[in-house]
């Protein structure tokens, strides 16, 4: 099985994302200092941000 079908899993997961939220993430749509996705696309047209906790 491949390994990144687990991380997307573990993205839904532990956001709420939808598959196609998950699926159009780019790397500048992640902070990691800050610990936030922020998703620009979104069903709703509305932008969402996730933080992510440890």
């Amino acid at each position: 099985r491949p390994g990144y079908l687990k991380s997307i899993v573990a993205v839904a997961i532990c956001t709420g994302m939808r598959k196609e939220e998950i699926l159009e993430l780019k790397w500048l749509d992640i902070d990691f200092r800050r610990k936030i996705i922020t998703i620009l696309k979104t069903k709703s047209q509305k932008k969402r941000e996730f933080l992510r906790e440890d």
